[in-house]
């Protein structure tokens, strides 16, 4: 029996140009995919601003926080004047806050970092603080979240202002020496503000207390 050529070369075309279209499918859904992890994320930042969170590891001087009652000292406080306005902040953390609504997701991504800093808790039992903590100060002190940081808050004490699942403490890491290890909560937490972030629950905020565009 003849086969017409012909149709066997139809046949062929029309099998690639299948094969072709299933390919390109397969790239549209994978971009799509990538897309919608990259958004939640806030988009991983690129090496020019994690710069400014290398920085905060070299920061000579950044913060002692306190256990106590009155436990609301931020990295974002020092060097304000008698009236509370802050006119010369830390560079390390001017540079990040004026990165404005970039600063985000830069400090979400940097919240389990576990590199050390010259911040301390504790000025009895000084301790180390790790980059993470230092991150979240900042963040929490730099966006508008009805849904996670509570207004006109009376309540004194670490975290006392901030919703549950939010929030870890200075210590909440196993000091090894020179270096820590992150407790599962820093994980949670972390996971919590990209989850926030992906529901636009959290816009910047430019600090009050700070005299704009120091």
């Amino acid at each position: 029996m003849q086969v017409n050529c012909s149709i066997i070369v139809r046949a062929i075309v029309l099998l690639s140009l299948m094969v072709n279209l299933t390919l390109v499918s397969s790239q549209i859904k994978a971009n799509a995919g990538s897309q919608a992890i990259q958004q939640a994320q806030g988009r991983a930042p690129g090496k020019s601003t994690r710069r400014y969170i290398d920085a905060l590891v070299s920061a000579p001087i950044l913060v002692t926080y306190s256990n106590d009652g009155a436990a609301d000292m931020t990295v974002t406080e020092v060097g304000a004047d008698q009236a509370g306005v802050v006119r010369n902040p830390l560079p390390e953390i001017r540079n990040i806050v004026h990165l404005r609504e970039k600063a985000i997701p830069l400090l979400i991504e940097h919240l389990d970092d576990t590199r050390l800093t010259s911040a301390r808790f504790d000025a009895n039992n000084p301790r180390a603080v790790p980059v993470g903590h230092v991150c979240l100060d900042v963040l929490t002190n730099i966006i508008d979240a009805p849904k996670i940081l509570r207004k006109d808050c009376p309540d004194d004490g670490l975290g006392a202002c901030i919703q549950r699942g939010y929030y870890f403490r200075p210590d909440a890491y196993i000091l090894k020496g020179s270096s820590c290890q992150a407790r599962p909560e820093v994980a949670r937490v972390k996971q919590n503000w990209l989850r926030a972030y992906k529901k636009k629950y959290i816009k910047y905020k430019y600090p009050a207390w700070w005299q704009q565009r120091t």
